[in-house]
């Protein structure tokens, strides 16, 4: 993923699973998964669908429904550009829009009435003529949200104008992104300057205080905190789970099939938890992973075939999860055309 924000109104989560004390073992899980979805996942799911279907009761499966809008900057202020994803996220049922890249739409130094009034006339009209219910912002430290995000939400009276949640999105636990010295990473722009060292420890340690920070913010805001999580253990999750409204997870596999199991391990971490945490899972539409699946299959059918997978598996540590929905990254590499549809 790259580099994602809060909410006015709380949205209400609905738990989709069906609860036990009985805990089974990774390996019983994927037995159980692959018993009762074989058939599904070699008809092309449809089994799976039906399913899915019936164990949700007939309810809607998802409260939540969220798209991440990368190249937002180049979208901003053109209006052919901003209805054609506003109507796109309309048409495919989106109603939670998370925006890249306004940390460089709205530097701190630079931010003119212009750019600020874009950005209010943007979400105003995504709100109220194109049924998104959450803008979201996506950031990579506290300083962004206190001295931007917040400013904006300030000076904005109506509420239709306002970001709603605030998505921090620092990923303390990949190599790459730390980097090293004469690099432009973590480690230069964050890390080094905090007295924290150029390594994972070193970024979880800068990671949790922003988020403590964020959270803090959030809270005097009457927004939503939110943060992605790639890979924690236990240890980190009980943090996180702590100061946060909704955990983003990703599922970055190529078929629906295998959601479940690419995700287990990070929902068994914060599941293991005192306090319930609800949960949103992210797919990814990017070529390497579902792309090509999307071509020729509608998308929804990824959500419900996860919940199928879900709701099949008795484990104790989904008393202390909401499974509220789900998120796609990106936009960019979303089919514009939904499979089926005209």
């Amino acid at each position: 993923m790259s580099f994602k924000f809060i909410f006015i109104v709380l949205l209400s989560c609905i738990t989709v699973s069906g609860c036990s004390d009985n805990k089974l073992s990774n390996e019983d899980d994927k037995a159980g998964l692959n018993e009762s979805y074989k058939k599904g996942y070699e008809k092309g799911y449809d089994q799976g669908d039906k399913d899915a279907d019936a164990t949700a009761g007939n309810k809607p499966l998802a409260r939540y429904k969220g798209l991440y809008v990368d190249n937002f900057s180049q979208i901003l202020g053109d209006s052919l550009l901003e209805n054609e994803l506003l109507t796109y996220a309309r048409d495919s049922g989106f109603t939670t829009l998370s925006l890249y890249g306004l940390q460089a739409i709205l530097k701190e130094n630079t931010i003119t009435e212009t750019i600020t009034q874009q950005l209010s006339n943007f979400i105003f009209k995504a709100k109220t003529n194109y049924s998104i219910k959450c803008i979201t912002a996506v950031g990579e430290c506290a300083d962004f949200f206190r001295n931007v995000i917040s400013v904006y939400n300030h000076f904005r009276p109506l509420k239709h104008q306002r970001i709603d949640a605030c998505n921090l999105e620092f990923e303390f636990w990949n190599y790459v992104a730390i980097g090293g010295e004469g690099q432009e990473n973590y480690c230069t722009y964050y890390l080094k300057k905090s007295g924290e060292k150029c390594d994972v420890k070193g970024a979880y340690n800068y990671y949790i205080q922003q988020l403590s920070e964020i959270h803090k913010l959030a809270t005097a805001d009457s927004c939503l905190c939110e943060t992605y999580v790639g890979y924690v253990d236990a240890h980190q999750a009980k943090e996180i789970a702590a100061l946060v409204d909704r955990v983003l997870i990703h599922a970055y596999v190529l078929i629906p099939f295998t959601t479940y199991d690419d995700s287990y391990e990070r929902l068994s971490f914060f599941g293991g938890t005192k306090d319930t945490t609800n949960i949103i899972l992210i797919f990814s539409s990017e070529p390497k992973f579902m792309g090509n699946w999307l071509k020729n299959h509608e998308e929804s059918t990824v959500f419900k075939t996860y919940v199928g997978l879900y709701n099949i598996i008795k484990n104790h540590f989904k008393l202390h999860l909401n499974l509220i929905g789900y998120q796609w990254f990106v936009y960019s590499d979303m089919p514009k055309m939904q499979f089926g549809k005209k």
